[in-house]
Formats: structure tokens, C-alpha cells, sequence
């Protein structure tokens, strides 16, 4: 699979993993459960919010 698609495929699993949550998330358990750096959640998550979707976050909550 090229970096494209696993960056996509990431994409969608980090938005069902959030759409699911019963609490807030953080970055670092999205991190751990796809084996990438916090950064990279960080850059996942303004990537999708660049894209429209909306994704709340406080720094420290979640």
C-alpha cells in the first residue's frame, strides 16, 4: 500500500475511533493504537479539519 493510502486509511479509522468515543480521546492514545508519533495525530487531525470535518480538541481534555 503506498503512504497515500495508509495515511487515508488512517484517516478514516482515527474519525470512527471518534465518532465512537463515549469521552474525549487523546493524541497520544491515537498514537499508540496506530503506532505513529503524537506529531503525526497532530498533523492527522488539522488535515482532516483542513477538509472540513469537524473535530473538536482542547489541549490537555482531549
Amino acid at each position: 500500500m503506498s503512504a497515500h493510502g495508509i495515511k487515508t486509511t488512517r484517516f478514516f479509522e482515527i474519525l470512527k475511533l471518534l465518532r465512537g468515543a463515549k469521552k474525549p480521546l487523546f493524541a497520544r492514545d491515537l498514537a499508540a493504537i496506530h503506532e505513529v508519533s503524537i506529531r503525526t495525530i497532530y498533523r492527522d487531525t488539522a488535515s482532516l479539519q483542513a477538509m472540513q470535518t469537524s473535530i473538536l480538541g482542547e489541549p490537555g481534555v482531549g
